[in-house]
């Protein structure tokens, strides 16, 4: 007569498979980090591309906000000094706002704008003019222009210890990068 419960043989079946697949899936979620950093790079060169082109096509500035505390980016029309309303997203018809924690193929991905004005001090906003150039660094929260964005102004984005930068170009607003 059998009791209930397990022999020791099948406990330890058991334990030796839940190990298996255990093993095979740690190496599945660390090998997403470098999808969800490519993902969130292509996401904000997009944008960053996005908001230039709006420039060009509208003849007015746009405003670029990059929240590195909320890992957000948002498109304005307007300046630093003047900012107005949203730019709409064009696959939403909403604001376009980019979060990058609210969706889960670039969650944990951050951002750190880097928009260089003269003597390293750097902001995490900007401004594509009409002509699609970068002319104005802002500090948004205050509504204040910093100067002209300078050489070296870029965009990492980075998860765990990878790193990925969207170079900035002044004169022509081009972003480039991965």
């Amino acid at each position: 007569m059998r009791t209930q419960g397990f022999t020791l043989a099948e406990l330890l079946v058991v334990i030796v498979l839940m190990a298996a697949l255990a093993a095979s899936a740690i190496p599945q979620l660390s090998s997403q980090e470098p999808q969800r950093l490519d993902t969130a790079t292509a996401e904000v060169r997009a944008a960053l591309r996005f908001a230039r082109q709006e420039a060009l096509q509208r003849g007015t500035p746009v405003l670029v906000d990059m929240e590195t505390q909320a890992n957000t980016v948002k498109l304005l029309l307007g300046t630093c000094k003047e900012p107005k309303d949203p730019l709409l997203d064009p696959r939403t018809g909403r604001n376009f706002v980019l979060d990058l924690t609210s969706q889960q193929h670039t969650r944990s991905v951050s951002l750190n704008a880097q928009v260089l004005v003269g003597g390293n001090r750097s902001y995490q906003g900007l401004v594509f003019d009409a002509s699609g150039a970068l002319s104005e660094a802002c500090d948004v929260a205050n509504k204040k222009d910093k100067g002209t964005p300078t050489l070296g102004s870029q965009v990492v984005l980075s998860v765990g210890e990878r790193q990925q930068s969207l170079t900035l170009w002044p004169a022509t607003g081009r972003v480039s990068g991965p």
